[in-house]
This record gives structure tokens, sequence and C-alpha cells, in this order.
């Protein structure tokens, strides 16, 4: 029995839907991301972001510092790449944290 046509046009939306959630989760719960990154990354989308950052400069979400670092990107981390968010260390307090790329 062949399947009907609206099945086809849903896959891709129901798949990007699952994709965006699944990685929700994953930086949340086991990468640490704070939430107001998550956030400005799922909400704001990538401009909303780099307003953030632009108007206030990428600070330490710990300390207030403003001396930061790109940190290391492990390799159970890539798959975050799609969110377009990297790992930043703090320099003043060492936290590790993340932000827009």
């Amino acid at each position: 029995m062949p399947r009907p046509a609206w099945i086809g046009s849903l896959t891709p939306v129901v798949c990007g839907l699952a994709a965006a959630i699944v990685t929700a989760i994953i930086a949340v719960v086991l990468v640490g991301l704070s939430p107001m990154a998550l956030t400005l990354a799922l909400a704001g989308g990538v401009l909303g972001a780099w307003l953030g950052v632009l108007i206030r400069g990428l600070q330490c979400p710990q300390c207030g510092s403003k001396d930061v670092r790109k940190s290391v990107r492990w390799l159970w981390e890539r798959p975050l790449a799609i969110t377009l968010l990297r790992p930043y260390r703090c320099q003043g307090c060492y936290t590790r944290f993340w932000g827009p790329i």
C-alpha cells in the first residue's frame, strides 16, 4: 500500500524538531550549558546570541569576568557544533561554559 503524500512532506520537519530537542537535552544535561546561553541560541537564533555578546561582551556566568578564552571541544561535544555554540573557559575562576561562536 503506498504512503500518503503528506507523510513525505512532514518527515524533514519531524526529524528537524527531534534533532533540536535531542541537542537541547544534550546541551543542558551532559554539557551543562547555561539556560541563558541555550535560550539565546534556540529562541533568538544565532543573531540573538551574537547581539547579546556584542552588547554586553562575553563574560563568565559564574564570576562575571570578561577574561575568557576558547576551550577545547571534546569528541562527544562535536555534534553540538550544529547549535553554533562553542565552549569557553574563564581565566579567573576556570569555569567552563558555552557561548556563541
